[in-house]
């Protein structure tokens, strides 16, 4: 038991250590710079799905759309909250999340004409 209880501490220890280093250790290899551009390409997947979620959610008519729109929204929110934990890691990595409109479905690794149109 005693001999466990050692090997935990110098886990938490070295743990610590790494924290305390941030998200960039020495033993990471990958070019960052690479990471961050694939990291701001699913960035801007994430966005364009979000967004197709949010037409399909406003686009949803009938007498049995509530739940359906629903079901978008959910979509929406996912699509959101994946976009937000890749910004955060971009950060981590010294990079700045694009997040700029303009270009953002040459970007994407997704298609947002895949929406429906308005029937108007």
């Amino acid at each position: 038991m005693g001999q466990f209880c050692i090997d935990v501490q110098k886990i938490r220890e070295r743990a610590r250590k790494h924290m305390e280093q941030g998200a960039i250790t020495d033993g990471y290899k990958a070019d960052r710079k690479r990471v961050i551009e694939v990291l701001n390409e699913a960035l801007a997947t994430e966005l364009v799905c979000t967004l197709r979620y949010k037409r399909h959610y406003y686009a949803a008519k009938g007498i049995h759309s509530e739940s359906v729109k629903q079901e978008f929204l959910e979509h929406a929110r996912q699509e959101q909250e994946h976009a937000d934990w890749i910004a955060e890691r971009i950060n981590q990595l010294g990079g700045f999340p694009d997040f700029n409109p303009e270009g953002l479905s040459g970007r994407s690794h997704s298609d947002i004409s895949r929406a429906p149109t308005s029937p108007r």
